[in-house]
């Protein structure tokens, strides 16, 4: 006997839990796709006493199943077109004259 074929469920919105946690970067070191992930280090920059530098520390590294990563970099290239509109909008404020 066959198995009926199931259909995809839609994915349910994500909720919060009250435990959630920021993160703060400077940037990503290097991404790469390994075993139908990607992974993304995170780095921040950290000032070395010892020889009165800054340097690039990773402190994070994110894991993402590769469809995810995929919808994750799309948001991002929404996000960056409404910086790139914020910005615009920005700079046409300082260009009128002010009174």
């Amino acid at each position: 006997m066959k198995k009926p074929v199931s259909k995809p469920k839609a994915a349910k919105k994500p909720t919060v839990s009250g435990q959630v946690q920021d993160i703060a970067i400077d940037g990503v070191h290097g991404a790469f796709v390994h075993a139908g992930t990607v992974r993304m280090n995170f780095y921040v920059n950290a000032f070395d006493p010892a020889c009165d530098d800054v340097s690039r520390v990773v402190t994070h590294r994110v894991v993402m199943p590769l469809m995810d990563f995929v919808s994750f970099a799309d948001t991002l290239v929404k996000l960056k077109s409404e910086i790139a509109k914020v910005g615009a909008e920005q700079a046409e404020a300082l260009r009128k004259p002010k009174n």
